[in-house]
């Protein structure tokens, strides 16, 4: 595997595994092996039915030699956090017992084409965080986007 993707892959699983350390309960004992799926506690009054995480990246294109292993990553790690395959505390379904639904979108297009996708993603899809972007020009273009509708969003690569 060339550096590259190594490293797409590599920052793509930090960001969930940052995102999985927020989500643990308060005092939650230390990560075991453990191939048991615990029970999904109940949701919080006002938790959502699902997290729905936009990932962006390159998918098409010159640039899908760093995208494709990105969404690979993603739809295994997302696959284990939905089955509840991750080691305690965090074995239950999804975060926190709310599944994931990811929805990627392709980077390719410029930075105009990036922020139109942006604004989709936040303002249709009602992504609950957007994940993403390889180009430092769509980051540039994104950024001030993301401010402006105040979403959280993880600019990994720029």
């Amino acid at each position: 595997m060339s550096r590259p993707k190594t490293y797409t892959i590599l920052n793509m699983a930090l960001v969930f595994l940052m995102l999985l350390v927020a989500c643990a309960p308060p005092g939650a004992p230390a990560p075991t092996k453990t191939k048991t799926v615990a029970p999904s506690p109940p949701l919080p009054k006002g938790a959502p039915k699902e997290l729905k995480i936009g990932i962006v990246t390159f998918l098409s294109g010159p640039g899908s030699l760093f995208g494709e292993p990105s969404r690979n990553a993603a739809d295994l790690l997302v696959s284990s956090l939905n089955a509840g395959k991750v080691p305690s505390p965090y074995n239950t379904v999804g975060i926190g017992g709310v599944p994931i639904h990811a929805i990627y979108v392709d980077e390719a297009g410029g930075p105009d084409t990036q922020v139109s996708e942006y604004r989709r993603l936040v303002m249709d899809e009602k992504v609950d965080l957007v994940i993403g972007y390889v180009s430092s020009a769509n980051c540039l273009a994104v950024a001030p986007v993301a401010e402006e509708l105040r979403k959280l969003t993880v600019l990994y690569t720029c």
